[in-house]
């Protein structure tokens, strides 16, 4: 009795190491790297870890870039990165059949950049937009930004583990804002003003924020 009781002993630890092990490799899917590329004819999802070869963006500390959206820069490492253009490429996308991608998390911040900085390893002076897998998600990072651009250097993650390409035939927008009088007086009227450059068409939809809680 006691031999086979140290056996259903043995049985049972067993079979804890291989749940174990189980929930440790689920552990770790879950928390891949993805990026889910849609539009322009493509609506692909791409594993970070599963790319054929060689990251091309190699390690590099970036020394000036937001974590949040508005947040103070401060430096970011990247560890086996690579270039949007790369994994444009890798899914297919030529960079004459799109104008403009929005490269975003999901119920996060969004950036938007125009083809040629989607695919240009020379549009940014830090370096082209970067992906990598921090062990925790996707990552994206925004390295610097150029004359004339609106997005300024950061970086975000994905959650779940994704970041999402999506990809627009037309170029992306750009919006002006003009206030008068300038400089506005405390306590008289200041009209406002909004244009943009870009835009189709079909009628757009402006919406305020003043930063006083109301829109």
């Amino acid at each position: 009795m006691e031999a086979a009781g140290r056996q259903a002993s043995r049985g049972v630890i067993a079979v804890a190491l291989v749940v174990a092990a189980m929930t440790s490799f689920c552990a770790t899917a879950r928390a891949a790297g993805f990026v889910h590329i849609v539009g322009a004819g493509t609506d692909k999802t791409l594993d970070l870890s599963a790319l054929p070869g060689k990251p091309d963006v190699p390690d590099t500390t970036y020394g000036s870039v937001a974590t949040t959206p508005g947040g103070t820069p401060q430096a970011v490492t990247v560890t086996g990165g690579h270039s949007l253009g790369a994994l444009l490429a890798a899914a297919g996308v030529r960079p004459s059949s799109f104008g403009s991608a929005e490269i975003a998390a999901p119920q996060g911040p969004a950036v938007v950049l125009s083809s040629l900085q989607a695919t240009s390893p020379f549009a940014f002076t830090g370096g082209p937009p970067v992906v990598w897998d921090n062990g925790s998600g996707a990552q994206f990072l925004v390295p610097s930004t150029p004359s004339g651009n609106t997005n300024a250097g950061e970086t975000f993650a994905g959650p779940g583990g994704t970041v999402t390409i999506d990809l627009h035939a037309g170029p992306p927008l750009a919006v002006g804002i003009s206030a008068a009088p300038q400089p506005a007086i405390i306590g008289k009227p200041v009209q406002l003003r909004a244009y943009v450059y870009g835009a189709p068409s079909a009628s757009l939809q402006y919406q305020w924020n003043l930063g006083d809680g109301s829109p």
